[in-house]
């Protein structure tokens, strides 16, 4: 379920499908236990074989851009600590889940990148470099972290895409028997089961066993 969101998410701004390898321990930072409250952190790789750091977070506060950048950061150090060599930063999409509205326009979805370019000409940075061990080439200034924030309540029900499904589903806590995604049956069924009272799922738990 996690990667079929994720990778709706990424393909609105031209990435291809993911699929998770990893999940990190989003707790390993005691320092930082009580800034830092992820619903997820994975490693995914797409069908290229790039790998990606990816952090989902919910967020009810107006510091949520601040704490995205603090997280981010965070996950980067914790990264290139492991390796001790800068041109082995994995790139992180930080994902923030926002229930409440953040804007008077009230737009639903935000993406922001780091772009490089020459002050006068607006000419985009092009650095490519190439990895040592896979001697696979890749853009130099990509490694920039990428941030979708996400306006849960803004979404006014439309379904015009895939990943309007995704966000009705998160508004509503509900699956249209007409949703297309072939992720939406396994979600149905999750919230079936979250749906229930406690003794209900206990019930549930004791039949499957």
């Amino acid at each position: 379920i996690v990667e079929g969101f994720i990778s709706s998410l990424l393909k609105t701004m031209g990435y291809k499908d993911v699929k998770i390898v990893a999940l990190l321990d989003g707790e390993s930072n005691r320092e930082i236990l009580n800034y830092k409250r992820s619903v997820a952190d994975l490693i995914v790789e797409d069908e290229d074989q790039n790998k990606y750091i990816v952090e989902i977070e919910r967020s009810l506060t107006n510091s949520f851009i601040h704490k995205s950048l603090f997280n981010s950061s965070r996950l980067i150090i914790d990264n290139l600590a492991q390796r001790d060599d800068f041109t082995k930063i994995v790139k992180v999409f930080h994902i923030s889940l926002l229930y409440f509205e953040i804007s008077k326009e009230k737009g639903v979805l935000y993406h922001g990148k780091t772009i490089v370019h020459e002050v006068e000409t607006k000419e985009p940075l092009n650095i490519h470099l190439e990895d040592s061990e896979t001697h696979k080439s890749h853009d130099a200034v990509n490694i920039f972290p990428e941030y979708f924030y996400i306006s849960i309540p803004s979404f006014n029900d439309r379904i015009k895409n895939e990943f309007d499904e995704w966000l009705y589903v998160l508004k509503n806590d509900h699956v249209p028997e007409h949703f297309k995604s072939p992720y939406m049956e396994q979600v149905a069924e999750k919230l079936s089961l979250l749906h229930m009272s406690r003794s209900e799922q206990d019930e549930y738990h004791h039949y499957m066993k």
